[in-house]
């Protein structure tokens, strides 16, 4: 046996797989029941259905696990203290500039107005007939801020998740010093595991053509020396605002 060969046997032997002839994978009855979409669209909403059940509970174990993991966590109760809590931020920090996505959070929570009429300029990362994506891309790096709604928060990690849409471009989270996340009531999940069954339905449906985003604190590397180092490459403050 060759050692290619050696390492396919062994590699599905332990995923309870078989190998054809040709050398590819062929999944079990077992493996076929995972991957269906039906049982997947089952699960996933027996995910949403306990997230929502204890949503509550899920924002508080999230607001523990993410002050440990180095996020400055903010609560509000409503969303006019959210837009406030956003500004007090901002103005602690003396930020001139912010850039923000599109998240549907910005239609119910006054932020962008609150920051605009307290002389930030804030501006909507997306490209628009007037500013390209290099236009875009350099206003990511020279923005003071930026700031993101969320798709969903991980209560277990302390973690949010980005979806790199128009409405959220990767570098808004990442390139400038500080970032910002938005979470709402009802966007908690208790587990990464059961962050991976809505992403799997998401790719299924067809829903999640771009990458995804964990993020779980500032940026850190122990690349150098052997010391944790944060910022080095992304932001170095970081701020969770949980609303509701």
């Amino acid at each position: 046996m060759t050692d290619r060969a050696l390492f396919l046997s062994r590699t599905s032997e332990a995923l309870g797989r078989t190998i054809t002839g040709h050398g590819s994978f062929v999944p079990d009855q077992v493996t076929h029941l995972v991957l269906d979409r039906g049982m997947v669209e089952i699960t996933a909403a027996k995910v949403l259905e306990e997230a929502q059940r204890r949503s509550k509970a899920l924002f508080d174990k999230l607001a523990s696990s993410a002050s440990a993991t180095g996020w400055n966590v903010h609560r509000s109760v409503s969303s006019d203290q959210a837009a406030g809590i956003l500004l007090d931020i901002c103005q602690s920090a003396h930020v001139s500039t912010a850039l923000y996505s599109d998240h549907p959070v910005f239609r119910r929570v006054p932020a962008i107005a609150t920051l605009v009429s307290n002389g930030i300029v804030a501006t909507l990362a997306e490209t628009t007939v007037r500013r390209s994506r290099a236009e875009l891309k350099a206003a990511e790096f020279s923005s003071d801020v930026g700031i993101t709604g969320v798709e969903w928060a991980v209560a277990e990690t302390g973690t949010i998740v980005l979806h790199a849409r128009n409405r959220a471009p990767r570098l808004v989270s990442v390139a400038p010093e500080r970032h910002i996340a938005l979470v709402e009531l009802g966007q908690v999940l208790p587990s990464l595991e059961d962050l991976f069954v809505i992403e799997r339905l998401e790719h299924m449906s067809g829903r999640l053509s771009t990458s995804v985003n964990l993020v779980s604190g500032p940026s850190k590397t122990g690349d150098i020396g052997g010391k944790i180092v944060e910022g080095i490459h992304g932001p170095l403050e970081v701020h969770m605002i949980l609303i509701g």
